[in-house]
């Protein structure tokens, strides 16, 4: 199949599904599993809430994927959830592209926020965000009961 380098297209096979997967282990400090990654993504063709989507460089090769969830928070407010991104360090562009698009996907459905957690704790990474109009507005605070009994 001739694709378009750098142009995001929808990813609903096995063969999309294990090379995303894939790129699990090349994200810093990423607690999502494979496997979880792996069913979260088929159970997504399922419900059709949770979309896939991949790039590729001119070499073929992937580039970049992700993947996001509509879905209602707690105080009932449509959103969008960024559950997974990979985009290779080759290739920075591609943020621009993929916040756009994430934006474009946001309005088609009506959703009232657009909302992702990450480890990465930099501020570059924040300044990244920020100048797309992404602000930090909640720290995500966690106890491992395993460790205090």
């Amino acid at each position: 199949m001739e694709r378009i380098p750098n142009e995001i297209y929808f990813a609903s096979t096995y063969e999309d599904f294990m090379e995303m997967c894939e790129k699990v282990k090349e994200v810093k400090d990423c607690e999502l599993t494979k496997e979880k990654l792996f069913n979260y993504m088929y159970a997504g063709l399922q419900n059709k809430r949770t979309f896939s989507f991949v790039s590729y460089g001119e070499d073929e090769k992937m580039n970049s994927c992700f993947v996001i969830s509509i879905g209602k928070n707690i105080i009932d407010d449509l959103a969008l959830y960024v559950i997974f991104v990979w985009i290779d360090a080759h290739y920075p562009k591609l943020w621009q592209k993929y916040i756009e698009f994430v934006d474009k996907v946001a309005k088609q459905f009506k959703v009232e926020k657009i909302i992702g957690s990450t480890k990465i704790n930099s501020e570059a990474y924040m300044k990244r965000l920020e100048k797309y109009g992404y602000k930090k507005t909640y720290n995500i605070i966690e106890k491992n009961v395993k460790e205090v009994n």
